[in-house]
């Protein structure tokens, strides 16, 4: 198995899948420059591969490596079944992240409410919850840190 990694994600695919040299670093004009491939370029490209080998006295084309064809389509097939089964993955990610934050934005609307509630006696106490208190404003959204988010004095 051949592994690629990125941040904390590892993962593992078929050694019959070949990442081309550069893969995930092309620029946009890079991507630009290549071929659009219609969809199926991979099962066609088999199909014709070995249709081609099995009729060599009838049609060859010249120059053509028809081992690198269907090795290069079978290994598209494969990345596009990969592909398919990490959208699903990233989707089941997306989904319990909507459900996680939305959690936690429940808990959060009652510590705001307690915090608004004891701010009559203690008027200082949003000043410790800066960033909730930015967070339930119209505000822009703001990445909290350590530093708004630590009591002072």
């Amino acid at each position: 198995m051949s592994t690629i990694h990125q941040g904390s994600i590892t993962l593992s695919f078929s050694d019959d899948i070949k990442l081309p040299d550069g893969a995930g670093q092309q620029s946009s004009k890079d991507l630009a420059r290549t071929a659009k491939a219609r969809r199926n370029s991979g099962s066609v490209g088999q199909i014709t591969g070995q249709t081609l080998k099995d009729n060599v006295s009838r049609i060859s084309v010249p120059g053509l490596d028809l081992d690198e064809l269907i090795q290069l389509a079978a290994s598209a097939d494969a990345m596009n079944q990969v592909i398919s089964e990490l959208e699903t993955l990233a989707n089941t990610f997306r989904q319990g992240n909507l459900m996680l934050d939305s959690q936690v934005h429940l808990m959060l609307a009652r510590v705001i409410r307690y915090v608004r509630a004891g701010e009559k006696d203690d008027p200082q106490l949003p000043g410790l919850f800066t960033d909730l208190v930015k967070y339930f404003s119209n505000a822009r959204k703001t990445t909290p840190t350590a530093a708004t988010s630590a009591p002072t004095g």
